[in-house]
């Protein structure tokens, strides 16, 4: 691996390295389905502008994705997140992944 690559993994990591985000994306690594805006603030517990800085961040770093699905029941569409492949990556790399099954069932007895 070359000088940059060390150094694009190492902003990812830094940028999932912070406390919320680090949750966000275990929540979303737990879940085995995407979860909507509110189902993740309810879950953490957090102030809906912050939370939606917390998920641009992760947008942007391409860790997270966000897909609008229209509601069978409702005229506004609901937005949906779940790990990117580069996102599952990283965790990978990381050694996360490796937890997953614990995390799911925690997040199943929690929902």
């Amino acid at each position: 691996m070359t000088l940059e690559v060390y150094e694009q993994k190492r902003l990812l990591l830094e940028t999932i390295s912070e406390r919320t985000r680090f949750k966000i994306v275990l929540t979303l690594l737990a879940s085995q389905n995407p979860l909507s805006f509110s189902q993740l603030l309810i879950m953490l517990n957090l102030n809906p502008g912050t939370f939606k800085a917390h998920l641009d961040r992760l947008m942007r770093a391409n860790i997270i994705i966000k897909e609008t699905v229209q509601a069978k029941r409702r005229d506004q569409p609901r937005t949906f997140y779940r790990l990117t492949d580069k996102g599952l990556k990283l965790l990978e790399d990381a050694g996360l992944l490796k937890a997953r099954e614990d995390l799911q069932r925690l997040f199943i007895k929690m929902t």
